[in-house]
Parts: structure tokens; sequence; C-alpha cells
């Protein structure tokens, strides 16, 4: 399956599963969106992928001007949806201490 098909049937998927869902829809993990725009951004004007994006998945899926910055992104040649990997402190969190947390909390 080519990606062009995998991010038509992702994006239809969704389309369809908020429009027929009644509850509020759920935001999508960044690539997600981030593919989307990629994959809209083909044929579709900036303005007009972020308020499908807004119709689809709610108010707080990405603003406006993130929208623009990963069209540009993608325009200069990116291909990665993901997130690059980042300086800091790494995180302390591990399966093993959520299932502690969890556990304390029930």
């Amino acid at each position: 399956m080519s990606n062009l098909t995998r991010a038509r049937s992702t994006y239809t998927t969704d389309l369809w599963w908020n429009q027929a869902s009644s509850r509020e829809p759920e935001v999508p993990a960044d690539c997600k969106v981030r593919f989307v725009i990629r994959f809209l951004n083909a044929n579709v004007k900036q303005t007009e992928i972020h308020r499908q994006l807004v119709e689809i998945y709610g108010e707080n899926v990405m603003t406006d001007g993130m929208v623009r910055k990963w069209i540009r992104q993608f325009n200069d040649g990116r291909t990665n949806v993901h997130d690059e990997a980042r300086s800091g402190r790494p995180s302390v969190v591990s399966d093993g201490l959520v299932a502690k947390v969890n556990e304390k909390i029930r």
C-alpha cells in the first residue's frame, strides 16, 4: 500500500468516524495530524487544511500557525512526520512507575 493510499484511507476513516460519532472527537497523535497535513498539502490550501482538521478533530487539534509551520517544512523537503530528538533531561517515567501509580490510585 503506498503512502498516498494509506493517507487517504486514514483520513477517510477518521472523517467517517468523527462525523458518525456523537461524542466529542479525540485529538489524534501529532504525527497523525502531520501525516494528514502532508497528504492534503499536495492539492489543498493551508486555510482549508486547518478548517478541515478543526471540523474533524475539534478546536484543540492544531493552531493555524502550526499548520503553516508544518506545510513550510514539508515544502522545504521534510518527509518525516515524527518529532525529532531533543536535548535536555530525559523522562524518568517508565511503564513500571506508571503501573505503581495506578496501583496506588485504585
